[in-house]
């Protein structure tokens, strides 16, 4: 309900008028947050399904690097082209799909025929079938899954190759310079976010006005709406 909603946009949602604010760790925390236990069980199944993959084909610094920085360009991307307030992983899970259509794609002609029904038809289904479902279901926030989805299919195919055995096109230094930053940024939301679900949030540094939701009154950032799943 409303009263949830408003819990997760005071641990960590993206929410515009508090990243202006300065709380950029939002960007990251964001990715951690679901909207609901279907949210959160779908993403996870997602994550079980598309990480295996990622990670058995590019290893898993390339997964982890793939995963954080498409949730954060998700993030960033719903920042800059949605007002709404969002929680959630799917613009990593997007992410990671990417990466592992774009994979596909690009080595279409010299992966084994057995594997390339798995490997390059499937994620590239599964990539139109999110969108046409992203487009029908409500308060889905499509400015993070693009963003997510684009940054995965831009990446996939420098991160490493364990199909083919081949070292990634990007040096190892600065993958794992790459990786190390974004361990680092999603830490550093999970850090803020932590005194906040213990219940010793501090103020919030913005001009509040007082909101109606569901017959219930909060005080929230000026412009705040109610929000959208990532």
């Amino acid at each position: 309900g409303a009263e949830f909603f408003f819990v997760l946009m005071m641990v960590g949602a993206k929410v515009n008028s508090l990243i202006d604010s300065g709380e950029y760790w939002r960007l990251f925390a964001a990715v951690w947050l679901h909207a609901s236990l279907l949210h959160l069980f779908l993403n996870a199944m997602a994550l079980h399904y598309l990480g295996r993959m990622v990670e058995n084909i590019m290893g898993p610094r390339a997964f982890t690097v793939v995963f954080i920085a498409s949730g954060l360009m998700g993030s960033l991307c719903s920042y800059w082209f949605s007002d709404e307030p969002s929680v959630g992983a799917s613009g990593a899970i997007l992410g990671l799909l990417g990466a592992a259509a774009s994979y596909g794609l690009v080595n279409r002609k010299r992966i084994p025929k057995r594997l390339k029904r798995f490997l390059v038809v499937s994620p590239v289904l599964w990539i139109v079938f999110n969108l046409f479902i992203s487009l029908l279901i409500p308060k889905i926030d499509m400015a993070a899954h693009s963003g997510g989805l684009v940054l995965g299919l831009l990446i996939g195919p420098f991160l490493g190759d364990r199909i083919l055995v081949r070292p990634p096109v990007i040096p190892y230094r600065l993958l794992r310079a790459f990786w190390f930053i974004l361990v680092c940024g999603a830490l550093t939301g999970l850090g803020f976010m932590a005194p906040r679900v213990l219940g010793q949030a501090p103020g919030i540094a913005t001009r509040l006005s007082s909101q109606i939701v569901d017959d219930s009154v909060f005080l929230v950032p000026s412009g705040w709406r109610q929000g959208v799943l990532a």
